[in-house]
């Protein structure tokens, strides 16, 4: 086996083992697709993300919401930007693309993010959408003018 394709998948089983012991969920969304049509944006200004789940984990992901949100250098969620409804998503499945509508609102200060995806199930909280499939990012580097 490949040495760094090996480094590869022990990084993304510690991640998983990691995500999975802190939400207490046995789905877990990772993105088989992740682009924006921007990456630098004016307040207010429109732009859409393109996210495709696939869930890797071993129980059916309940429904809920797959978001775009801007994550500062701490790895905190500054905004969720936009939104878009998403179904169960079966373990071991991968949902359609989903369009999310966004805008950065007046609140979020000018700077330097990482654009990200996030999910929250049905009565749930948001949280970072971190496992990413190879070659597809997990975030985007994003500026706020």
């Amino acid at each position: 086996m490949n040495k760094k394709f090996f480094v590869f998948l022990l990084f993304i089983f510690i991640i998983f083992t990691k995500v999975s012991a802190q939400t207490n969920d046995a789905y877990e969304l990772a993105l088989t697709a992740f682009s924006a049509s921007a990456d630098n944006v004016q307040q207010n200004q429109l732009f859409t993300v393109t996210a495709t789940p696939r869930n890797v984990g071993s129980e059916q992901f309940p429904g809920g919401q797959v978001g775009a949100a801007l994550v500062d250098n701490n790895g905190r969620i500054a905004a969720v930007i936009g939104s878009a409804n998403r179904g169960a998503l079966n373990a071991r499945a991968t949902g359609g693309a989903l369009t999310i509508n966004s805008f950065v609102p007046e609140t979020v200060r000018a700077g330097q993010y990482q654009l990200m995806a996030v999910v929250r199930p049905t009565g749930g909280e948001w949280r970072l959408a971190t496992l990413a499939l190879p070659n597809i990012p997990n975030s985007i580097d994003f500026e706020v003018k």
